[in-house]
């Protein structure tokens, strides 16, 4: 029996499984641990503050998450559940590249069982190639929320149940008969603003999904004043650093550490890049949350780190051994971090050894494959990874191959970077896919300096490199499933060779595959 009627369906979509190689190289033991695991249901800070800000509003709201939730076994099953038992008005969706081609089939679905739902999208993938998406979708779009979300979604929700004048809607791309309209940009909320928005509530989520570990990734402030090349957060928030209230952030993260199972890091680009609000984050954690070792990463730039900043995090996290810092290192070569618009190699090693010396956990993390690297960078790489472990400067490394995103400078101005795209299925467009959907070249000579096949080999090779430091620091590391049990492994769960190994328990569908 249909339930009453809700105003909207905010969901993430599906990512597409990838077949890949079963490289050997890659350890059985991390990922079916990681299979075996506890599931998780990640937390997203801007697609839930959209949900708040609309319930806050008296707009009764659902979420479901297609790759972490309880669902059927495929995606149409999962949509005919999700329309009998919410029968929603609209449907939201937040979506990021990689993950296109299941918010598109999605959205055709909710379509077909019933034409009259409205479809609203955001995300920085809309945002920078809206008309494109509109023209790729067709009839299944309805609306695209560009930039920050908040305001532009709850004018749009006002006008949707009263009228369908959207003309003056800042933010917002529609379409209006037949054809496809882009009102101008809206402007980025001031702090009041930002602090005026709902506190953190999780109602709209499915109460046996709040049950399973928590993972939240907490902000305090929304923007960065830099300006890296591969990274599209300086186009999505204008290079404007906007800082929210301690009290609102610990009343959140009070929330969160009471009622559940919580896991969180610190989101911010640049947590300590203000040491007097940092220092007040600090003081008021301390006062009102009970250490439970439940915290993460915080993230830092290299030139940021100097002896009052580490004093300060030092005294964050005594109570917490889980947690590190991470510095963007990205790449060895002075040549690559220019064009990055990173801080040079001697500032980047310096940090490093400065963390070291105030006995913080250090993983900094590094990207494969950027424009410009060729086989000396991809050498370079190697050895300063083998170097930076061998010498103990740091734990461990993230490694992600270098993804060509929408927003970014690569992908607008492929010539100019020696970037060669191949083609644009969106569900290669993510950190660790085969094969990586580019390769690049000399921008002098127009020689390919690098293939998409040597660059995903590159990131084995860095990957391989950081798990024989792993092996050896962590006992439990040498436990390597032996191969047999492995390839039995893989036969009684061929999806196994599907997912990408950036993920860890996703769900994967039968009619999407």
């Amino acid at each position: 029996m249909t339930r009453n009627q809700i105003d909207g369906l905010f969901f993430i979509p599906p990512i597409k499984p990838i077949p890949r190689p079963l490289d050997l190289t890659y350890s059985f033991f991390d990922k079916i641990k990681i299979l075996n695991n506890e599931s998780m249901v990640y937390v997203q800070s801007g697609p839930l503050s959209i949900i708040n800000i609309l319930e806050s509003h008296g707009y009764s709201i659902k979420f479901f998450d297609f790759n972490h939730f309880k669902s059927k076994a495929t995606l149409e099953e999962t949509i005919e559940f999700l329309i009998k038992e919410y029968n929603p008005k609209t449907v939201l969706a937040y979506s990021y590249t990689a993950s296109i081609p299941g918010l598109k089939k999605c959205l055709r679905l909710f379509k077909s069982k019933n034409r009259d739902i409205i479809s609203i999208v955001g995300g920085p993938h809309v945002t920078f190639l809206d008309i494109e998406t509109f023209k790729d979708f067709r009839k299944s779009l309805d609306f695209i929320v560009r930039g920050e979300g908040e305001k532009t979604i709850l004018e749009l929700f006002n006008r949707l149940f009263k009228n369908n004048n959207f003309e003056d809607i800042n933010g917002l791309t529609y379409r209006k008969n037949g054809k496809i309209k882009k009102n101008q940009n809206r402007k980025l909320m001031t702090s009041k603003e930002l602090n005026e928005l709902p506190n953190i509530d999780l109602k709209s989520y499915p109460k046996n999904e709040l049950k399973k570990l928590i993972y939240f990734s907490i902000n305090i402030s929304r923007g960065c004043p830099y300006k890296c090349t591969f990274c599209s957060n300086h186009q999505f928030w204008e290079r404007k650093l906007r800082f929210k209230s301690i009290d609102k952030i610990i009343e959140d993260i009070v929330y969160l550490d009471n009622k559940f199972n919580i896991y969180y890091d610190f989101g911010d680009s640049n947590l300590p890049i203000n040491k007097k609000i940092f220092e007040e984050l600090i003081i008021k954690f301390q006062k009102e949350i009970i250490p439970k070792d439940n915290l993460g990463m915080i993230l830092i730039r290299s030139n940021l780190i100097e002896n009052e900043r580490l004093d300060l995090i030092k005294k964050f996290i005594r109570d917490y051994k889980s947690a590190y810092i991470t510095v963007g290192l990205e790449n060895a070569s002075p040549n690559i971090l220019k064009i990055m618009n990173k801080p040079n190699w001697n500032i980047q090693l310096e940090a490093l050894k400065k963390i070291k010396n105030y006995q913080i956990k250090s993983i900094p993390t590094w990207i494969v494959g950027h424009p410009g690297e060729n086989s000396h960078t991809m050498a370079r790489n190697i050895l300063m990874l083998n170097k930076l472990n061998q010498e103990k400067i740091i734990d461990s490394s993230i490694l992600f191959m270098y993804t060509p995103l929408p927003g970014t400078a690569p992908f607008h101005e492929k010539e100019k970077f020696g970037l060669i795209i191949h083609h644009y299925k969106w569900e290669y467009y993510d950190r660790a896919i085969f094969p990586p959907p580019y390769s690049l070249k000399d921008t002098k000579t127009d020689q390919i300096t690098l293939t998409s096949e040597q660059i995903w080999n590159y990131w084995l090779l860095m990957v391989e490199t950081q798990r024989k430091w792993r092996k050896i620091l962590i006992k439990k590391a040498n436990e390597m499933i032996h191969y047999n049990e492995f390839v039995k492994f893989i036969n009684n769960d061929p999806i196994y060779s599907q997912i990408n190994p950036a993920e860890g328990i996703i769900n994967c569908y039968k009619d999407f595959l």
